[in-house]
């Protein structure tokens, strides 16, 4: 019988790396940093300062230890970090030199030791720790995709991450969504009907998708979904989901030895401290904690709409194709008037809402004078007096997926007509707060609806 802690190799992936990328060589440097460790080893070739320079002695943090529910009464872990013989917990030395491109080793074998634990990828992987997201999707972008390449994403995605992409000319195409996310009956038909020629490149082989609470939607992709969509992406060559495979890992590594090199030291540091000390079941349920916490927040908002508006499922609503529930408001003939719908979100901090603009009295007003993104201008006009009346939303506008500057009004772009899109965050503001912040949008709405009270 065969061990069930076998994993399989990974398969070659090379073919999906850039023109750019393939040419990247290691940084002659750091060969030389990987012989430094070694005992005996006197160094005459580097440039790492003294330690004896490095200006932090030590520092102290007092951290929350892991719990499911925030309590002024519990003890304050203390991490102490300091240098040499009296270092602490963590000797900080190491950490304030520079370090390897990949991060540092103790909290690379910590993230391997998570992820085996929670998802255990059947592939053999590597890791390598990054500054941050947006750092990093950067240089996933700049790993696969050519410039003037099309990425597959969201109808609505996140705006930062396509502010890296569109620099090199690379543009989006939306795969629509439903409750469950991306429909794959919808990705397979944008990839099986893609002509090079009509569209003047190659068919897309990025996907960026946020499977988790997608910012802005608040969607969760269904496990038999994702299925679904992977069945796809190895349909037509696409890329998998790995932790990563060590032919990416490779690529990326190099450039990351020539731009960020490794993750903040003192970052890594507090990381390190705090893991080794909560370990991974600490962790986990100081990841629980926070569940509890937006899950709350969550109600709150969901109950200020059902305070302030007749919320009703979708599917009793007169507006076609609705999804999840519709909030309304009766004209003075006692008629539903639908202002917005939503689905409430199972993950993150956020909840993605469309408003219909059939019959408002601005909106015609606009039409009448001939604008010519008429759905955007209201939009704007609606948000900028939610703001006079001190409440903020997101304009749905900023999650619109880019597909070049001659594709950005709602026209072009193929979007539904009379419509806009807003995002509710439920994330900082206190359960007060989130409250009034309701009352104040239906005291617009009000307003702009032209309905009495």
């Amino acid at each position: 019988m065969g061990s069930i802690n076998h994993k399989y190799l990974p398969i070659d992936l090379s073919h999906h790396i850039n023109e750019k990328s393939k040419a990247r060589h290691p940084s002659p440097l750091k060969d030389i940093i990987r012989f430094m460790g070694k005992d005996g080893m006197i160094s005459l070739a580097g440039g790492l300062p003294h330690p004896s320079l490095f200006p932090v002695q030590r520092a102290v943090f007092e951290c929350e230890p892991p719990h499911t529910e925030p309590s002024f009464e519990t003890p304050l872990v203390n991490l102490d970090l300091g240098r040499g013989p009296n270092s602490g917990k963590l000797d900080l030395t190491e950490f304030l030199q520079y370090g390897p491109g990949a991060g540092n080793k103790k909290l690379v074998s910590l993230a391997r030791e998570l992820t085996d634990c929670m998802h255990a990828p059947p592939c053999e992987h590597e890791y390598l720790l990054h500054p941050g997201n947006t750092n990093a999707w950067s240089k996933v972008v700049g790993l696969l995709s050519e410039d003037n390449d099309y990425v597959i994403v969201d109808e609505f995605t996140y705006p930062l991450a396509q502010a890296l992409w569109i620099l090199l000319g690379i543009r989006a195409t939306s795969v629509s969504a439903d409750e469950q996310g991306m429909s794959a009956t919808g990705l397979r038909k944008m990839l099986e009907s893609w002509d090079e020629t009509t569209m003047g490149q190659r068919r897309p082989r990025l996907l960026y998708l946020i499977h988790l609470g997608s910012n802005p939607t608040g969607v969760t992709i269904s496990a038999q979904r994702r299925r679904e969509i992977y069945a796809v992406c190895v349909e037509f060559g696409g890329l998998g989901f790995f932790m990563a495979n060590s032919v990416f890992t490779e690529r990326l590594l190099r450039v990351t030895e020539v731009e960020t090199q490794d993750p903040a030291g003192l970052s890594q540091a507090l990381t390190l401290a705090l893991f080794q000390n909560w370990g991974i079941d600490g962790y986990l349920t100081w990841l629980q904690g926070l569940q509890f916490q937006y899950r709350a927040r969550r109600d709150w908002l969901i109950t200020a709409f059902e305070d302030s508006f007749i919320v009703l499922p979708a599917t009793k609503s007169p507006v076609l194709q609705a999804q999840g529930n519709v909030a309304s408001i009766p004209d003075s003939d006692g008629k539903l008037m639908p202002i917005f719908s939503y689905i409430e979100p199972k993950e993150g901090m956020f909840v993605w809402s469309k408003f219909y603009f059939h019959g408002v009295r601005r909106f015609t007003e606009l039409r009448d004078e001939k604008i010519e993104d008429l759905e955007q201008a209201f939009a704007t006009e609606l948000w900028e007096t939610l703001a006079e009346q001190l409440v903020l939303l997101t304009p749905g506008s900023y999650y619109y997926a880019w597909q070049g500057p001659d594709k950005t009004s709602t026209v072009a772009r193929g979007a539904d007509p009379e419509s806009a899109f807003f995002r509710f965050s439920f994330a900082s503001p206190s359960k007060e707060q989130i409250e009034e912040g309701v009352r104040r949008v239906r005291k617009v709405v009000v307003q702009f609806w032209d309905v009495s009270t």
